[in-house]
């Protein structure tokens, strides 16, 4: 299969790219995504209630952390903590 446009990632912004570039009946688009299918029966993804669960969880979270900086050195006397998690979902759907 050969397409004209590929994509990596398919969060908000390679979605809306993939529906933009679409538009014309004659494109081909690959959107790639490494997260794992999103089912309608999992609580922690669909009920906002459970917003806080993923977070930290590797089955739901990349686990990324921020790099040091000068600009921490403030904040880590207050949290006590050097490195910030970012929090990137790993779902798609």
């Amino acid at each position: 299969m050969t397409w004209d446009y590929v994509i990596v990632g398919g969060g908000s912004a390679g979605s809306a790219l993939a529906a933009r570039l679409t538009e014309d009946a004659s494109t081909r688009v690959l959107v790639l995504e490494a997260g794992r299918p999103d089912h309608i029966w999992d609580p922690f993804i669909h009920m906002p209630a459970a917003l806080a669960f993923p977070i930290g969880n590797p089955r739901y979270d990349w686990m990324y952390e921020s790099s040091r900086s000068r600009s921490w050195a403030a904040a880590a006397s207050i949290t006590r903590a050097a490195r910030c998690s970012a929090g990137r979902a790993r779902s798609t759907g």
